[in-house]
């Protein structure tokens, strides 16, 4: 009689089927600063792979040198070594502090020295690595479909590293490597294929034409782009005028539920943003 009243017991407990997060097996990196927001999700996992989209004149190694240069951004964050691969890396002005301070500079691209670069980073055991960071500048047209660059850009999380991609076309990147982007920055561009590619790959962040609306909103300006993150679903402005990054879309509310909603030009409010219900 004790037998079944225990099994009536079992039955009618509550059986929990929820979801859990799966348990890490090393600690994240914890930087020493508070970057501004775009950037949080970048590094609360250890790394991130980023893709700088603009123009010649657009503005893409001033912003290099703003991040890596500055102590209100990224100088001095790379412990783990600083690579700086760029055929104008001793030709263009504006890579001259960034040269002074990266711990490898190369002229040209080769999948053998990526290899070495990799294989450096990953030499130190995972719970003595500390953050590093890769920049490929306009190294367009030398990254291949089956490229060493494709296993880097997919496991920067395991090195540690902060990898950035600086060109002017989209389709300058194999679409195995545009699919581990994780950030993409997006200058105006006047080419209408090049903002057809640009389209394409940003569609996921509310449609289409909410993201065209975002980007003539955020690239009106000389020098002003836009932050895609994809990690967080949120489309930023900023340069130009800009004291720091402004919010134009968020996929998702404070409380992690879909908010539903897109964003349109307000031509009565100076071109600013308002949103809309979809």
């Amino acid at each position: 009689m004790a037998k079944g009243k225990f099994k009536e017991q079992d039955k009618k407990a509550k059986k929990d089927y929820r979801i859990y997060g799966v348990r890490k097996e090393e600690e994240f990196v914890d930087i020493d600063r508070d970057l501004p927001e775009p950037f949080k999700p970048l590094f609360e996992k250890n790394g991130a792979a980023i893709a700088l989209f603009g123009g010649m004149g657009s503005g893409k190694g001033n912003l290099l040198s703003n991040w890596y240069l500055r102590d209100e951004f990224f100088k001095n964050l790379f412990l783990g070594g600083l690579y700086f691969i760029s055929p104008t890396a001793h030709n263009d002005l504006t890579n001259v502090h960034l040269v002074r301070e990266a711990d490898m500079v190369a002229t040209e691209y080769s999948d053998e020295l990526m290899n070495g670069v990799y294989d450096n980073i990953m030499s130190v055991p995972a719970d003595e690595r500390q953050l590093s960071s890769i920049i490929l500048d306009d190294c367009l047209g030398a990254i291949r479909q089956h490229s060493v660059m494709n296993r880097i850009t997919s496991t920067v999380r395991h090195m540690k590293c902060l990898l950035v991609y600086s060109l002017q076309a989209v389709k300058g990147l194999p679409p195995s490597v545009r699919s581990n982007i994780s950030m993409t920055v997006v200058w105006h561009t006047p080419s209408t294929k090049q903002l057809n590619d640009l389209v394409e790959m940003h569609s996921n962040l509310g449609g289409e034409d909410n993201w065209l609306a975002c980007y003539q909103e955020a690239t009106n300006k000389k020098y002003s782009f836009m932050l895609n993150c994809m990690k967080s679903m949120r489309i930023f402005k900023w340069g130009a005028d800009l004291e720091e990054p402004v919010l134009l879309y968020s996929m998702y509310d404070e409380n992690g539920n879909r908010s539903n909603q897109t964003f349109i030009p307000d031509n009565n409010n100076n071109g600013a943003l308002k949103e809309q219900n979809c």
